[in-house]
This record gives structure tokens, C-alpha cells and sequence, in this order.
């Protein structure tokens, strides 16, 4: 009843922050009728993935080809939270049946339901709605969390709303554990130790296609053998402190080039204009610019193509993490045997950056000149540079094959 009170008050801030999201990225100003339970389509005997936002929803690709490979693609319904997931998925699988996901509201909820419903719910990590999983309940819908994954900090957080927590770990199904850590933590939380299985974690199961090796080499021919290291999925506060490091890079490497990917889509604009006021000569990669041996910088303003820009570099850091944002993946530039550098904030992927450092595939930087110094070292050793690919790679293929058991577990429950 409390969280019921508190959604039905914070609903109208809910629209005031899409309205006001709405200046830098449009797309948050449409399809309101969605997210309060309004579908502009019914579906029955569905399954249902929610795939949350962006990253979500490329770790869930190989998922989502194998649930299409099953079930068939007018069986599949996706949903999201952001816009840049939606246009992800949409793009991605044009076929499949999508919608955002509904607020988490009994009313808008039993909306939703009277449109949609699914054979089962399967949630990605850690996303679990009190209501979403009351009402999957009383329909009688199995409620699946997979790909499981629950931190200390998040574990304190849900400390705080000990009997809400208690409550979803005793709706959910089944949960499919990334490790027995994270399986620990959520049977602390109230979890049933016969409700969970230890799987994996599906992200090192990454599907490269064809297109990114073909394009990510013409790409790569546009640089004409110059060293380029790549900041992706960076964020605000960090931008400035990598274009600082690539200065610092540009000195000793005058031939240096930096390709910059920002998470966000609304901040391209933005980090375009920082680079001008730092007196770089940028290219944007959405006007379909050659780079020049004067191009110090390559903005990397499209949606998509992450995977073919990581080809096209020699080093990748990734971003998120030289601010308390919990760093982002890993493992995309080690599938394609780049070195990696990272951050020290990395609660998110704490067992994969651990097995990363560990392997020697990566190296942790705390500030903008441990950046440039490290990019500078690899720049000026090819053998260390291939080294640390290799041992990511062997990273990635050691620890393959959570998404053959994660479909299993699926299929249980979908007879």
C-alpha cells in the first residue's frame, strides 16, 4: 500500500521529468500512452523480455536470437525504459513486438494485462518491480530474473526496504545467478535456495556479426595506419578529463587520433563542442567525414556501431568508470582482442573486471595521466598491445556458455 501511495505521487514528476528530458533527447516526449499501459498492440501467450536500456539490451542480443530461434519472432515481446533501448531493439529486430515498459502501478499495470499476456516474464540483472511482480503473481505468470546479478552496495540499498525485497524474492520464479556471490547476496535478501540456479553470466556469450569485422576494417583503412585508442560509453565528467589525456597523448604521439563514443545519444552535441573548446579537430562520424592527418579527434555520434569503432582501434578504455557511475562492458573490446583500460569505479562488472586484471587483459587507471601514460605505453609496445587482447579473448572464451543454460531454465517454464 506504501509503494502503491509513493508511485501514485510521484507520477506526475515521472511526466515532468520526461517532459524535461525531452529538450536534449525528443524521443522522451512520445509514446506516453506506453508507459501507462496502453500498447498500440495485443499480444496472448507471449514471452516477454524487458531489456531496460541500451546496455541491457546489447548484453541481451544473443539471448533474444535464441528466444526468437525458439519461440518464433511474433512471439517475442521487448520491452525498454529509454529511447536509445527502444531504437536499439526496434533497429535490431524489426519484427519483434515492442513497447516501453509500463509505470509500476496496480491500475496501469492491470491496463497492460488486459492487452498483454505473456506465457512469462523474463527480467535482466537486477531489475525487480514490486508491483510488475504482484500482479505476474496473481495472474499466475512465471516470473524469471536472469543473468542475475546483486553487488554489496545494491544489497545495502534493498536493506532499506528490507519487507519489500523479501516480498519480490518470494514472487520471483526462479532466479539464474551470475555466480554463487551474487546467489548468496540474494538469499540474504530473502531469496529461496530452491529458487535459483547458477548460470553465468551471459555477457561473455557476445555474437559478432560478419557486418562488424567488414566495416570496422574500412573503418580502420580511414585511419591509414595511425595509433588510435578509443574512450567509449563515456559520461559527463569524464569526457573532459580524457580529452586532457589525449593532450598529453598528442605530445609524445602527434599522430595520435581518439575516437569518443558518449553512453548517451542527447550528449553527442555536447561533446562535440568540448572538443572544439579544447581546440581539437574533430570529425563526426554521422557526417560521413574522412579523417585528415590533422583529425585529432573522431566522434563517434551513431547508434549501433560501437562494435565496429572497438575493431577499428588499437587500445579501448571504457568509460563510466573514472566517475562513480560503476563502469560499463568489458568484455565487447576483449571479444575482439583489443587491450583494455579502465577506471577504478566498477561495481557493476566487479567479477568480469576482476578476471580481466587478473588475465593481465586490462589495466585500471585512476586519473587522466595514468590514461595518457598507459595509452602511450601500449601505443609504443605492439607486443604488449597484442598480449593483453589475446588474454581478454581467452577471457571471453573461457567463460562462454551461460546463455545455452539460461535458455534451458527458460524452457522449464514455458512448456
Amino acid at each position: 500500500m506504501i509503494y502503491t501511495l509513493l508511485v501514485t505521487l510521484a507520477l506526475p514528476f515521472a511526466l515532468l521529468r520526461l517532459y524535461l528530458r525531452g529538450n536534449k533527447a525528443p524521443a522522451y516526449r512520445l509514446r506516453w500512452r506506453e508507459r501507462f499501459g496502453t500498447p498500440p498492440f495485443t499480444m496472448h501467450g507471449c514471452i516477454w523480455l524487458h531489456v531496460v536500456s541500451l546496455g541491457e539490451s546489447i548484453a541481451a542480443t544473443p539471448l533474444i536470437h535464441q528466444l526468437i530461434a525458439e519461440y518464433g519472432t511474433e512471439n517475442i515481446l521487448l520491452t525498454s525504459i529509454t529511447p536509445t533501448g527502444s531504437q536499439y531493439v526496434t533497429d535490431k529486430f524489426p519484427k519483434v513486438h515492442h513497447c516501453y515498459l509500463p509505470y509500476d502501478h496496480p491500475v496501469i499495470l492491470g491496463r497492460f494485462f488486459k492487452k498483454i499476456t505473456p506465457r512469462v516474464l523474463l527480467l535482466m540483472e537486477t531489475e525487480l518491480w514490486p508491483a510488475l511482480l504482484q500482479q505476474c503473481e496473481k495472474r499466475n505468470i512465471p516470473s524469471l530474473l536472469l543473468n542475475a546479478r546483486m553487488s554489496e552496495r545494491s544489497k545495502s540499498r534493498y536493506k532499506y526496504f528490507a519487507r519489500t525485497s523479501q516480498k519480490m524474492m518470494s514472487q520471483l520464479t526462479h532466479v539464474a545467478a551470475q555466480t554463487q556471490k551474487d546467489a548468496d547476496r540474494l538469499l540474504e535478501m530473502g531469496l529461496s535456495p530452491t529458487q535459483y540456479s547458477v548460470t553465468g553470466n551471459i555477457k561473455y556469450d557476445l555474437h559478432i556479426a560478419e557486418s562488424v569485422y567488414q566495416q570496422g576494417q574500412l573503418l580502420k583503412e580511414g585511419f591509414t595506419g595511425r595509433p588510435v585508442w578509443i574512450a567509449a560509453s563515456t559520461h559527463e565528467g569524464e569526457e573532459t578529463q580524457i580529452l586532457k589525456a589525449h593532450q598529453k597523448i598528442v605530445q609524445t604521439l602527434p599522430d595520435a587520433l581518439l575516437i569518443i563514443v558518449p553512453r548517451h545519444p542527447e550528449r553527442f552535441n555536447t561533446v562535440y563542442q568540448l572538443t572544439q573548446d579544447m581546440h581539437f579537430s574533430c570529425v563526426r562520424r554521422s557526417d560521413e567525414a574522412r579523417c585528415t592527418p590533422k583529425t585529432q579527434v573522431y566522434l563517434g555520434d551513431t547508434m549501433g556501431e560501437l562494435m565496429l569503432m572497438f575493431y577499428a582501434a588499437d587500445i579501448a578504455f571504457i568509460g563510466g568508470s573514472l566517475i562513480a557511475r560503476g563502469g560499463h562492458n568489458l568484455l565487447e573490446p576483449a571479444a575482439l582482442a583489443k587491450p583494455c583500460l579502465t577506471g577504478p569505479h566498477t561495481f557493476n562488472f566487479v567479477e568480469v573486471n576482476a578476471f580481466m586484471l587478473e588475465a593481465e587483459a586490462a589495466e585500471l587507471v585512476h586519473n587522466e595521466t595514468e590514461l595518457a601514460h598507459t595509452v602511450i605505453k601500449l601505443m609504443q609496445d605492439p607486443i604488449l598491445q597484442k598480449n593483453m587482447g589475446q588474454a581478454g579473448l581467452a577471457v571471453v572464451n573461457h567463460n562462454k556458455g551461460a546463455l545455452e543454460r539460461m535458455v534451458e531454465t527458460v524452457k522449464q517454464y514455458t512448456p
